[in-house]
């Protein structure tokens, strides 16, 4: 059977095709009602298949066209569609002469049969006389219908649009702002050139906006001063993109203004306490350092100072014990004797110390010379020159072997 499809959808327009010729029929497809017809006429078909809405030729027009042309009056005619599918749709369908009507979508099989089934009627319906007007009416509802949608789906959008923060705007193909959402009437008659002249400072992407304009691409957060009548600056991004006209050609910029003022300035802040934090911190740091340096310079200062009378101390100390130690001298009681040994001691000992001090001060100026430490034998190196100290002590000391980090032996 040779089977006309009229389908201005390609992918049902094929799985149709395909199914059908899956049950080897021949089939012909056309992508609106006037090509159908064009086919119909060069080939009449066994069976006409057609959507409703379609360009060119809708699938009513092409069916009044089939029902009065002597050559395809007789061919059955089938609706399938997805879009007009309500009670007056079918029945203006039966007026115009239609075989069956059918609501997609349809199980492909129950579909071939349905078709096959309508193939095989081989009935003409007659159209009625008023049948022209009958379809007038029905486009005319239609086209109210889709009036009312169209306009009910337009004050949806300016409702978005006037309730949301952004502004929206459109030029011409000039550059120049000629539609505004209400809020934005400000940016009427402003040009993009002009707009771009107000750019922000240190805040811009690397492409130049004037250039994408001239090369006709979109842009994105292109952030302005607006300076306003009052004479205070709204900070705005601009985002837009090209739109084009029903013939297809480049008609102007389509976008919207935001105000980023708040949060500009909030970063601007964001970054003027992070270099004023990070300036503390450099200022502090030198103060430590400086500090620092005081310090080890005031403790080599005294520990070199403290040397001195150390070293009198100690050595007069020393020469008096030489002397009360020689041969003959008597006189000196022993607990005198101890007190000098105890001077001698300390003396020895704060010299010690001092040299320690001078050492860290020194030392305290080169870098650490890390390498590893084997902690638990310098533990017990300690242990046993406390235990040499006072043998008289008797302590439980406890090492665990084994220790090892990474330090300076020296300073340990």
């Amino acid at each position: 059977m040779h089977i006309l499809i009229a389908e201005d959808d390609e992918n049902s327009r094929l799985m149709l095709s395909t199914a059908l010729e899956a049950r080897g029929h021949q089939v012909q497809a056309a992508a609106d009602g006037r090509q159908a017809l064009e086919l119909a006429l060069a080939g009449t078909p066994d069976l006409i298949v057609s959507d409703i809405l379609m360009p060119e030729l809708d699938g009513y027009g092409l069916c009044r066209a089939v029902r009065a042309h002597p050559q395809l009056s007789g061919v059955p005619f089938v609706f399938y569609t997805a879009t007009f599918t309500d009670r007056r749709d079918e029945e203006l369908a039966y007026q115009l002469g239609a075989d069956l009507f059918l609501v997609k979508p349809c199980e492909i099989d129950k579909l071939i049969l349905e078709l096959e089934s309508a193939a095989s009627r081989n009935a003409i319906r007659p159209v009625p006389s008023d049948a022209d007007a009958l379809y007038a009416e029905r486009l005319r509802d239609k086209l109210d219908k889709k009036i009312s949608e169209l306009e009910a789906e337009r004050t949806r959008l300016r409702d978005f649009a006037e309730a949301a923060a952004d502004w929206f705007w459109e030029t011409d193909i000039d550059g120049v702002i000629v539609h505004t959402s209400d809020g934005a009437w400000p940016l009427r008659g402003l040009t993009l050139n002009g707009l771009f002249a107000m750019r922000r400072p240190g805040l811009q992407r690397p492409d130049d906006p004037a250039q994408l304009a001239r090369e006709v691409r979109s842009f994105r957060d292109v952030v302005i001063d607006w300076r306003q009548q009052d004479g205070s600056v709204r900070i705005m991004a601009l985002s837009a993109r090209p739109w084009r006209d029903a013939g297809g050609h480049i008609a102007g910029y389509r976008g919207s203004a935001r105000d980023v003022s708040r949060q500009v300035r909030a970063e601007e802040e964001l970054r003027a306490l992070n270099q004023e934090l990070d300036e503390r911190v450099r200022s502090r740091t030198a103060s430590l350092k400086a500090a620092f340096e005081e310090l080890e310079s005031f403790s080599y200062s005294v520990s070199h100072d403290l040397r001195g009378p150390l070293r009198a101390i100690h050595g007069f100390a020393s020469v008096l014990d030489n002397e009360l130690n020689s041969p003959g001298v008597t006189g000196l009681p022993d607990s005198a004797r101890e007190s000098l040994q105890r001077i001698l001691r300390a003396a020895l000992r704060m010299e010690h110390l001092v040299d320690d001090l001078l050492e860290l001060a020194r030392v305290t100026r080169l870098p650490l010379q890390r390498q590893p430490v084997d902690l638990s034998a310098l533990a017990q190196d300690i242990a046993e020159v406390l235990r040499n100290a006072e043998p008289s002590r008797q302590c439980d000391i406890r090492i665990q072997p084994g220790l090892l980090v990474a330090g300076d032996v020296g300073l340990l």
